[in-house]
């Protein structure tokens, strides 16, 4: 028999658990799911170089993947099956037969299970489809640090890096903020506020609209693994989190420091349905390469930087985001109500 093979990755953590392996009968290719530690979920295909699919094997493979993903996965194999070689791809497009007279003689896949294949040890990667481990798109909302929709506060002195705004309240609701903290443009939907504001109606709405639209993505993103369901139970404490979307019914305390390890392209998704608050002196810790502009912190409740703290990530608040005393951000406040600041230090991440 024919084959080629390649992969789609899910990225996330997974529990360090034994490799899964599940065959499709009747299917265009063979599919194994793998859960490997440190790197996430794995979807393998090995094609049969047949031409169509049958409805069972497009009910397998709904079966263990969500409806978005099977989609990508069945024209994955579609493809495969073109990607053979020309001997493989004769016969009658009808049956579904490849140009090997021992299957004319057998029947077709729907009449009899495919027999077991297994993969190579590495499959060739041909196509990497990222499942959840896309970052949440900010749109014109990421060329803003700080956007808010009732106001931003602030006592001096505070340092900002990168674009300001609020909408639509008007830019009075800006205050105790100069020109000089701020590295960027302040934008505004009238003449009140900063001096040196810039009065752009239009593309603070669309911002506003980007950012709520954000918020909506990460909210919806899939939990990876029942391993990223409620850790710690919301307290986070000097505990090294792989990429991955995680979920909280409950607010989440970081009493202690806490580590995001992966690489430069890894996402974190954090999905938070009470507050956030991260202690005094506490930081959020990137290792292995790890960036703040792929960490987006989803929040239902208010977040609190404790004082001094350092924080890295886009912050999507439903409600307030507060930065007590000398906190740091290395990310985004995107707050659908109010941002508060107090000697500051905000930098957009690049």
């Amino acid at each position: 028999m024919l084959q080629s093979s390649f992969w789609i990755a899910e990225y996330g953590p997974v529990p360090d658990v034994a490799t899964i392996q599940h065959t499709i009968p009747y299917a265009v290719c063979n599919i194994e799911i793998r859960l490997e530690p440190g790197y996430g979920r794995s979807i393998y295909l090995t094609g049969k170089t047949v031409k169509r699919f049958s409805k069972k094997a497009e009910e397998a493979i709904t079966k263990f993947t969500r409806p978005s993903v099977a989609f990508a996965v069945l024209a994955a194999c579609f493809m495969l099956g073109l990607s053979g070689p020309a001997a493989a791809l004769a016969g009658d497009p009808r049956d579904g037969r490849s140009g090997d007279s021992s299957d004319d003689r057998r029947g077709s896949d729907d009449d009899r299970p495919a027999p077991a294949v297994t993969p190579a040890a590495t499959p060739a990667p041909v196509v990497a489809l990222a499942v959840n481990g896309a970052p949440v798109n900010l749109g014109s909302a990421s060329n803003f640090v700080i956007l808010s929709k009732t106001g931003i506060t602030n006592v001096p002195t505070s340092r900002i890096v990168g674009n300001i705004g609020t909408s639509p309240i008007t830019g009075a609701a800006i205050t105790g903020l100069s020109c000089s903290e701020v590295s960027g443009r302040i934008y505004t939907v009238n003449a009140a506020g900063p001096s040196c504001r810039v009065i752009d109606v239009s593309r603070l709405s669309t911002a506003v609209g980007d950012m709520q639209t954000a918020y909506t993505d990460a909210a919806g993103r899939e939990t990876t693994s029942a391993a990223t369901h409620n850790v710690g139970g919301g307290t986070l404490s000097g505990l090294t989190l792989a990429p991955g979307v995680y979920t909280w019914g409950s607010n989440v305390t970081i009493p202690n420091n806490i580590t995001l390890n992966g690489s430069s392209n890894d996402v974190w998704i954090f999905q938070i349905a009470g507050t956030l608050n991260i202690s005094s002196g506490k930081q959020v810790v990137l290792a292995g390469g790890a960036q703040a502009r792929n960490i987006f912190w989803q929040v239902s409740g208010a977040t609190t930087l404790g004082t001094n703290s350092r924080f890295n990530g886009n912050i999507l608040g439903q409600t307030n985001i507060a930065l007590q005393t000398g906190a740091v951000l290395n990310g985004r406040a995107l707050a659908q109500t109010a941002v508060t600041l107090q000697k500051n230090a905000v930098t957009r991440p690049m």
